[in-house]
């Protein structure tokens, strides 16, 4: 697909979740939700699924799949053999995603077409045993968020139900984009994360990693 298209998003999808996604990061229980779901004797995963070490941003590691199991989904014994087996794959798409790409500063054909290969390829790797495709995109998208949580939104199905998002990557990350790039949204979630870091036993991780604590006000809110 063409950048131009792929990378503009739906304007009536884009809207309403917009005016959704506000409404929650505007709300007095955002603090609240994001303070639960960071709570570091809590039952949620918290930063651990960004934070768990080794954390490295150019291979696909055992922590990475760990980390995924976190966000309550399994990675099946293959899947994890051909994680293995295609390492140096995977290695040298990362490297073709830079490690300070942020979603909404996505804005060549480049960075859209390596996005989407090492969403393919991470999605390939689950694939049932014995099967040649599969429908593993929640998995995949919680794995590549792992890689570059500022990049890839997690995708989870709460949330895109919540948005009215139907699960394809080509039309959801245009309209994550928007959201996250929306400064109305940004300062809202912001002010949020600030009044959370103030309660006790809470660790929020880096303030910077926006889209994900979007989606972890929006899982909140939705779940």
């Amino acid at each position: 697909m063409h950048h131009d298209q792929f990378w503009r998003p739906d304007s009536t999808r884009s809207e309403r979740a917009r005016e959704i996604a506000l409404e929650i990061v505007s709300s007095e229980q955002c603090p609240i939700d994001l303070a639960r779901y960071y709570q570091t004797e809590g039952p949620y995963a918290g930063a651990t699924f960004v934070d768990l070490a080794p954390v490295d941003p150019f291979t696909v590691t055992a922590s990475d799949l760990l980390a995924a199991t976190t966000l309550s989904v399994s990675v099946a014994p293959v899947a994890i053999r051909r994680f293995v087996d295609r390492a140096d794959e995977l290695s040298a798409q990362l490297r073709e995603i830079p490690e300070t790409l942020t979603l909404e500063a996505v804005d060549s054909p480049h960075e859209a077409a390596a996005m989407a290969a090492f969403y393919a390829s991470v999605k390939a790797c689950l694939y049932k045993a014995g099967a040649q495709t599969g429908n593993a995109w929640v998995t995949a998208s919680k794995i590549c968020a792992r890689k570059r949580p500022q990049l890839f939104p997690v995708r989870d199905r709460v949330v895109m139900t919540l948005l009215g998002l139907k699960g394809n990557y080509a039309d959801d990350w245009p309209v994550f984009a928007a959201l996250i790039g929306d400064a109305e949204i940004r300062g809202h979630l912001d002010a949020a994360f600030q009044r959370a870091a103030q309660q006790k036993c809470v660790g929020l991780g880096d303030p910077g990693l926006r889209l994900r604590h979007l989606d972890v006000a929006l899982w909140m809110s939705g779940r």
